[in-house]
């Protein structure tokens, strides 16, 4: 081989390791409701690590804006507005709000860490350079058995979700 188609060669496979490296970049924004307790609770900052874990293992670069509790729509569009200009500066590729509905009352452990508290996740899909919805969905638990009414539950519970979210992005 001359030098010169050695050259070549090594500038196309390096061209090709520095593209296949390349991670799009995605944002999350974990929103809860909750009527038993106005600070996060553990359970949403498991939601959060379950997605992390999710999407860095598919080789996305992950990031996110601190979970937020919120109390009605109108907190919801200013955690929303805040959280997406974040994502746009961090040059991310997508911006997903997944809220969290969770209904404890009834608990006798309303503080803990449980897939039972969890009625439903929506969540919303953005692109985070325009702002523009690319896809929405809304998941509840099924029936849970006390094997997984604790935080391996929510973690899977959340892989089902992530799944969903991934079908969109990848």
């Amino acid at each position: 081989m001359s030098r010169r188609k050695y050259i070549l060669f090594m500038i196309i496979l390096l061209a090709s390791a520095v593209a296949s490296s390349y991670a799009a970049v995605i944002s999350f924004q974990v929103i809860q409701h909750d009527d038993t307790q106005k600070e996060v609770r553990a359970s949403s900052y498991v939601i959060e690590n379950a997605l992390f874990d999710y999407f860095f293992d598919k080789g996305f670069i992950v990031t996110n804006s601190p979970a937020a509790s919120s109390e009605d729509e109108y907190e919801d569009k200013t955690i929303y507005y805040r959280s997406m200009a974040e994502a746009k500066l961090g040059r991310c590729k997508w911006f997903v709000v997944i809220l969290t509905d969770y209904q404890a009352g009834i608990s006798p452990n309303p503080g803990g860490i449980y897939l039972s508290h969890i009625k439903k996740v929506d969540w919303t899909v953005y692109d985070a350079s325009t702002g523009a919805k690319i896809s929405s969905g809304t998941k509840a638990p099924e029936k849970i058995s006390d094997r997984l009414d604790n935080e391996h539950g929510i973690s899977s519970f959340m892989a089902e979700v992530a799944q969903d979210i991934y079908r969109t992005v990848q």
